[in-house]
């Protein structure tokens, strides 16, 4: 199953659940990239952006599963990157439900498949996004 978790952690990063920004406020006076962010100030950020670092993922945009594969610093530096559920204390609680569902519907698909009712109209739209 690595494979598939590399399939999830792709989707995940393309589309993730988590669309809106994260907004934070700051407990302390910090200095972040050379930036100050005086104590109180919220600062946000979104996944979308986040996953769209072309510093981090090299190709953005395009749809890269084995990019997962392997360890070393890239890895480390994609996982740090990535926020599909967000994290800390508001991380989604869902987090592991979603990913054994996630897991769980095309494991069934490989022992069992369906098929579209003889008769019946089907319509896909390519890039569907909610």
């Amino acid at each position: 199953m690595p494979y598939l978790n590399t399939v999830i952690k792709e989707a995940l990063r393309l589309f993730a659940p988590l669309s809106a920004s994260e907004p934070r406020s700051s407990p302390v006076d910090t200095v972040i990239d050379d930036y100050n962010i005086p104590r109180g100030t919220v600062c946000s950020m979104a996944p979308y952006s986040l996953h769209r670092n072309g510093s981090v993922f090299p190709e953005p945009l395009k749809w890269k599963p084995e990019r997962w594969l392997g360890g070393g610093k890239d890895k480390a530096e994609m996982e740090k990157w990535f926020w599909a559920f967000s994290s800390g204390a508001r991380m989604c609680i869902g987090v592991h439900l979603a990913t054994a569902e996630m897991a769980l519907v095309p494991s069934l698909y490989r022992l069992y498949g369906s098929r579209i009712r003889p008769g019946s109209a089907y319509s896909a739209r390519k890039n569907f996004e909610v």
